[in-house]
């Protein structure tokens, strides 16, 4: 089935062992989705990553929408509950609201109503009412996802150097806090190294543990990256111990972040939410098992 629309969304470095060693060849290696005769959505890129998408476009004839370029959009409001926002189109204007936080949600949010809109182009009855109700209602566990208001725990599965940027550049934006605390844990093949380093000038105090998942990194291992880095750092055996330890020591004003791993951030919501894991004894660290 040849799609009717093909995205392509900010391009940054994850998974290079199987895209690419660069945001270059990760992006020629996704520009593979364009296809004849499709719509083409483009995410904000940087140079050497729209350089291979616009020519894929050029070579299937096909004029991309730029999102950023041919679409703008602006914050209007934000609180922990949400934010309101404007997207400004070649049709118009549309107000939204998302009951998700951080400012590339907004971007996320302005790519898909570039996609709505091209399928409206194809003749498919989209209403404006549908698309405000369906960004209103939309549901992204795990990413910059309040789980507790006291103490705050917030979580976002953040796994490379850029996300772990957005994450940070976009707490202090939607929170209002004091000491930041972390509960980090990562997967040995990320560059654990780069994502330690941005995190590292952010936190005050790091909890660091392990997922059940067999990738994870020892957390004296992670300790150590960040007591290198000058930050203080416990090794803690598993996720919930983590977290609790962040609470004994947490103040009001403070924020307990988990983060640097989607099975890290998913053994936080366990935790938290009371949700009972699944547990797979043949897939766990051999350590664990």
């Amino acid at each position: 089935v040849m799609p009717e629309v093909s995205v392509i969304t900010s391009v940054s470095l994850d998974h290079t062992a199987i895209l690419g060693d660069t945001v270059e060849e990760i992006a020629t290696d996704k520009s593979g989705i364009i296809k004849p005769g499709a719509a083409v959505v483009v995410g904000p890129q940087s140079p050497e990553a729209m350089k291979p998408i616009l020519e894929a476009c050029e070579r299937l004839n096909i004029s991309p929408v730029l999102v950023g370029e041919d679409l703008s959009w602006r914050l209007e409001s934000a609180s922990m509950d949400g934010q309101s926002f404007s997207v400004t189109t070649a049709s118009g204007e549309y107000n939204l609201s998302i009951p998700l936080l951080g400012r590339h949600q907004l971007e996320n949010a302005a790519t898909s109503l570039a996609v709505l809109e091209c399928l409206r182009e194809r003749g498919h009855a989209i209403s404006v009412q549908a698309i405000a109700e369906g960004f209103a209602n939309v549901d992204w566990p795990g990413r910059m996802e309040v789980l507790s208001r006291q103490p705050l725990i917030v979580v976002d599965g953040a796994h490379n150097e850029y996300s772990i940027g957005v994450l940070l550049d976009s707490l202090p934006r939607y929170f209002d806090y004091g000491r930041l605390l972390l509960v980090a844990g990562f997967s040995r093949d990320k560059n654990v190294e780069g994502m330690v380093e941005r995190l590292s000038s952010a936190g005050q105090l790091v909890f660091a543990t392990r997922s059940r998942h067999p990738r994870s990194m020892p957390p004296d291992d992670i300790a150590t990256l960040f007591r290198r880095r000058g930050v203080e750092a416990a090794a803690m055996a598993d996720t919930a111990g983590a977290l609790a330890a962040a609470g004994q020591v947490s103040r009001p004003g403070d924020l307990i972040l988990a983060t640097g791993s989607l099975f890290v951030t998913a053994e936080v919501r366990e935790a938290v939410l009371g949700i009972e894991p699944e547990l797979y004894p043949d897939l766990l660290p051999p350590d664990l098992r």
